[in-house]
């Protein structure tokens, strides 16, 4: 993703220099909008989405769900939800009552996540549910 930044950001620079020579600017702004608007988009979208957990104070944050911190000695299960081909579509954490958060990680870190949060508390619940 910040490869394809960088290179936007060089169709932009390029862009303002021969918008001054020539009118070409308008094909250069063509390809270097896309090349940064993808990645922008998921930077944007991931951000809120991930998560913070904090060993010290045995805590996680997600900063989409008003950044207010969820006790990891009061989470009770933590089910991972699965798309039908397989990937990791979402982790929701629930704590004891009704409080719950959906964290959405790839596959690759969230088996690290689960069993980071099972390290913290072992008396977690782990789940998965598999969408048809």
């Amino acid at each position: 993703m910040g490869v394809l930044i960088f290179i936007a950001g060089v169709f932009y620079v390029i862009a303002i220099f021969v918008s001054q020579i020539d009118e070409m600017y308008g094909e250069l702004f063509f390809i270097g909008y896309p090349l940064f608007l993808y990645p922008a988009i998921w930077i944007g979208l991931g951000f809120p989405f991930h998560c913070i957990v904090d060993d010290e104070t045995r805590t996680i944050t997600v900063p989409f769900y008003q950044g207010r911190p969820m006790k990891i000695d009061n989470i009770e299960t933590v089910t991972k939800h699965r798309k039908k081909n397989g990937k990791l579509r979402k982790v929701n954490i629930h704590e004891f009552g009704a409080r719950y958060v959906n964290v959405h990680i790839n596959n690759r870190v969230a088996d690290q996540f689960v069993a980071k949060l099972k390290e913290i508390n072992p008396y977690i619940i782990v789940k998965t549910v598999n969408y048809n």
